[in-house]
């Protein structure tokens, strides 16, 4: 099931402390067919809590589909920002990401 799908992010590097499963939740692109659409899900606001706190996330793979995330430094989707994800490794934030996250989009497709 597709909706069980995301990304897990983590206090802290390699996957260590807290951790927090967004799951897509929505169609963000109709392809026609399940195998083209993308899905997802948006995060605005990360929470007091997780606020500039996210120090490494991990993506879901499941056969064709992959998920990746889309990390921005501000609330709303503003300021610096990156993709990573895709591969369903660990992945540490790099420079002025590592705790500096307040917006997430995550995204799972078998068009990537």
């Amino acid at each position: 099931m597709i909706k069980t799908k995301g990304c897990t992010f983590y206090e802290h590097v390699n996957g260590g402390g807290v951790s927090w499963k967004v799951n897509v939740e929505w169609i963000a692109h109709d392809g026609g067919q399940p195998s083209k659409n993308v899905y997802g899900q948006a995060v605005a606001r990360t929470g007091p809590w997780w606020n500039d706190r996210i120090s490494s996330a991990k993506c879901d793979t499941a056969g064709k589909l992959k998920c990746l995330f889309n990390g921005f430094e501000h609330a709303d989707f503003n300021g610096r920002n990156f993709t990573a994800g895709i591969d369903g490794k660990i992945y540490n934030m790099p420079g002025f990401t590592n705790d500096m996250l307040s917006s997430v989009q995550v995204l799972c497709s078998e068009l990537w």
